[in-house]
């Protein structure tokens, strides 16, 4: 892990500055959620994959996240359960 950030906006402050090879979100961020979050990188840093870590599991957020181009979703109950 190279940055860590405590809202969305910051997220794509660091990840411009650190150059990371994987950005990993979550949807529900203060100041700017991941949904805008990944769309502003998705933009920026292009070459970039996103994956999306989240509580929340709807359709929409899913149809959402293929439309800006999110390599992946990992449900947060799914994550824990496989360490």
């Amino acid at each position: 892990m190279c940055g860590e950030a405590a809202n969305g906006r910051e997220a794509i402050d660091k990840a411009q500055e650190l150059k990371p090879d994987l950005i990993i979100l979550d949807i529900t961020m203060p100041v700017l959620n991941g949904i805008d979050a990944a769309e502003i990188l998705r933009k920026t840093m292009p070459h970039v994959p996103i994956l999306f870590l989240s509580m929340h599991q709807s359709r929409q957020i899913i149809t959402e996240a293929k439309r800006i181009g999110v390599r992946g979703y990992v449900k947060e109950s799914d994550a824990a359960a496989t360490f």
